[in-house]
């Protein structure tokens, strides 16, 4: 409910309550502050990429990703790289997709021969957000993924970025 309110005094309480020592309420404040999207709280949302709390980690990645903007960009790649949670790093992945800034791109080629097809799966699909020519390739190599998801997500983001050179590949 405060999300709808766009209050910038609202924006102010939640900075201020983003290191309450209860879990729940750490969570609520996250998930507002990205709702709102106010600038303001992208530092703030970046300091809790480093919270003791998983999900108040997962729910600060996701929420950078809906305020959008590539100065949260470099904190969300150092995050990919610093946690094993497989939801916190496909958290990352969505995000850096939603902000599509091309300083993405190589650290997500990068993930697409990660051990784990969840996060192939989220780097696929984030390549497509970017639309990024240097990733083509590595999605065409992703077309002989052994997971089929992994390979529907290269199709749908070689697709989204429109590169020819990818059309043969896609026929096949």
């Amino acid at each position: 409910e405060l999300a709808k309110m766009k209050d910038p005094a609202i924006v102010d309480v939640l900075i201020d309550a983003i290191s309450d020592e209860q879990e729940e309420v750490r969570i609520e404040v996250v998930q507002t502050l990205g709702e709102i999207g106010d600038e303001r709280a992208i530092k703030p949302l970046i300091g809790t990429l480093e919270d003791e709390s998983l999900i108040v980690r997962e729910k600060a990645a996701r929420a950078l990703g809906k305020v959008g903007k590539s100065e949260a960009e470099e904190s969300l790649i150092a995050a990919l790289q610093n946690n094993t949670s497989l939801s916190i790093v496909c958290a990352g992945i969505e995000s850096l997709g939603q902000i599509g800034d091309a300083r993405a791109v190589e650290p997500l080629i990068g993930l697409l021969t990660h051990k784990e097809s969840q996060i192939r799966e989220c780097t696929a699909a984030a390549l497509g957000k970017i639309r990024d020519k240097r990733s083509v390739v590595p999605l065409i190599t992703a077309l002989n993924d052994e997971q089929e998801r992994v390979r529907w997500y290269a199709a749908d983001s070689l697709g989204k970025i429109g590169d020819l050179s990818s059309v043969d590949s896609l026929i096949k």
